[in-house]
């Protein structure tokens, strides 16, 4: 056992597979969301109109994020087509894989022990919004994915006597990768904290040693990151100017909320949660790690990763992607202390206890999931009996093993099985999830106006005084322009398609109602809550009444 325990090429077969059942498997049954959405339609519209410098999305200007991650999809669009929402993911799920196996390379770096590695990949390849990030489409998966690679090669090249050329040089292109993906993101959440954290703890003389080095990564980190910038600052200056100013008052009016906003973030693990909290108890770490030092490093990256987010007037709950980075490796900090003094038979009581809180918890929690699955899923008819009778067995089989996991105080059994609790919900609960999801028995798809050949050659139009959120421009598959009733000046003669929150008969100026005839064609319900508010759309085609054109 311990030799299986302590071989890198077991551990990276079982990451490779775990990679697969947490980011690939079934990622094509949630819903688009907003931000994968901007990225798909930003995508679809580089492939339409050869736009990829100057990026677009439903026809205005798409320059808010660095556009790496939506060139990527639109390669993979353009290859298995814009339909394939699985393959369209596919890109987010490599990153997401490259980001556990850094955190491999980075953790045995830093501690010295492939056990401990093992672990903190284990821990942040089955944390909650990790597994989530991985599925979708987004670009925070691609800037913190690089960006934890830059830090493993730094760490490296900043630790070894010798000069580092190509791994200073290697950190660089990441680094410039990282930027070209979500701009300054991961090197304010992510970089800054580490680089804070590593010189309280480790000093800075070996960083200040290489200075001929660094000074080389910034350069070519220079090159890579800002040469789109640069070139939309000097093709588009004022485009680059309004979306400066819309950011910048983003940043400072939109989605505020209090210092403490963040402070719930062990919660974002998910089943790491209680080990996470616990790991945070500082007094405790520092009377009984042997390896204290290597906390007290993921400790500081952690809260100053949370105070440096939490400084900042916008709050996400997207943004604390990064802090479950470190807090990886804080888990792995104290369920490497038990692995140790269990195993030497050295625990005092205080570990006994907290041991036993946590994995109890968890236990307790892998013996309620067939009782839920039950009411959400048997019980309100979405899934058949055989399946839940499937995953009750498998959960209660997890839940006897994890009791004789503690009885033994089996910490890497007990992890084990934690992932494997996390690999079965990844692998026969999320195909489920669309149906959890959906709440609506109306909901009626508004991608079937793709079939409607009575508008496939129309433009497509929205009131201007009506919200069309971008997941329904993806859904339609074109753009769909404002249509402003003050300042009309004609149609074309074919007509044009709207969408509208209320029939247009009844909401449309007199003047206009005058002018142009209204079919109305059919209507969706595309909200997936019982109440369609601003999801529900009728779709009308609008004619001119005499032959005039615009």
């Amino acid at each position: 056992m311990d030799y299986m325990i302590n071989n890198k090429q077991i551990h990276y077969i079982t990451l490779f597979i775990l990679c697969i059942l947490a980011f690939f498997i079934y990622n094509d049954t949630v819903y688009v969301n907003l931000a994968e959405a901007r990225n798909f339609v930003t995508a679809r519209e580089m492939l339409e109109k050869g736009n990829w410098l100057f990026p677009t999305m439903n026809g205005e200007p798409r320059l808010a994020k660095p556009p790496l991650p939506t060139w990527i999809t639109a390669v993979f669009a353009h290859y298995f087509g814009l339909e394939n929402i699985s393959m369209l993911r596919f890109p987010a799920g490599v990153m997401a894989s490259l980001l556990v196996f850094f955190m491999y390379a980075f953790s045995y770096k830093y501690t010295k022990k492939k056990i401990m590695a093992f672990i903190s990949s284990l821990v942040l390849l089955s944390s909650f919004y990790i597994v989530y990030v991985g599925r979708t489409a987004t670009w925070d998966i691609y800037c913190h994915s690089f960006m934890l690679g830059a830090i493993y090669l730094l760490y490296q090249a900043w630790e070894t006597k010798k000069s580092s050329w190509i791994k200073f040089t290697g950190a660089s292109i990441l680094l410039g990768l990282s930027f070209l993906s979500k701009g300054p993101v991961a090197f304010y959440a992510l970089f800054l904290p580490f680089l804070i954290s590593y010189i309280i703890v480790n000093g800075s003389k070996s960083m200040l040693n290489k200075w001929p080095q660094l000074l080389l990564t910034l350069g070519l980190f220079a090159l890579i990151a800002f040469w789109w910038p640069v070139y939309i600052y000097l093709m588009h200056a004022n485009e680059a100017k309004a979306i400066v100013n819309i950011e910048s008052n983003s940043w400072l009016n939109r989605h505020t909320h209090h210092f403490w906003y963040y402070w719930y973030f062990p919660i974002e693990s998910g089943v790491w949660t209680l080990f996470i909290f616990t790991a945070l108890i500082f007094p405790y770490a520092k009377a009984n790690f042997k390896m204290f030092k290597t906390y007290r490093f993921a400790f500081l990256w952690t809260i100053i990763s949370v105070v440096l987010l939490s400084i900042m007037p916008e709050k996400k709950d997207t943004y604390l992607l990064p802090v479950l980075i470190p807090t990886a490796l804080l888990a792995t900090q104290f369920l490497y202390h038990l692995y140790s003094i269990f195993k030497l038979n050295r625990a005092k009581k205080i570990d006994n206890i907290l041991y036993y809180i946590n994995s109890i918890v968890v236990a307790v929690i892998t013996f309620a999931i067939p009782f839920t699955l039950y009411f959400f899923l048997y019980k309100s008819s979405h899934k058949s009996l055989s399946l839940l009778i499937t995953l009750s067995i498998i959960y209660f089989s997890l839940f006897a093993y994890m009791l004789k996991t503690i009885h033994s105080k089996d910490i890497i059994g007990l992890v084990f099985s934690m992932v494997i609790a996390m690999a079965i919900a990844e692998a026969g609960i999320m195909p489920l999830a669309a149906n959890l999801i959906n709440q609506n028995p109306n909901f009626k798809d508004i991608g079937a106006v793709k079939s409607i050949t009575q508008i496939n050659k129309l433009d497509y139009f929205h009131p201007y005084n009506e919200d069309f959120r971008t997941e329904l421009v993806w859904q339609v598959g074109k753009e769909v322009g404002e249509w402003n009733f003050n300042t009309d000046t004609g149609i074309p003669k074919q007509g044009i398609a709207v969408f509208s929150n209320n029939k247009l008969s009844e909401t449309l100026p007199a003047n206009l109602l005058d002018k142009y005839e209204i079919q109305l064609i059919d209507y969706f319900n595309q909200s997936h809550n019982k109440k369609p508010k601003k999801f529900f759309k009728y779709l009308s085609i609008v004619k001119n009444k005499n032959s005039e054109t615009r």
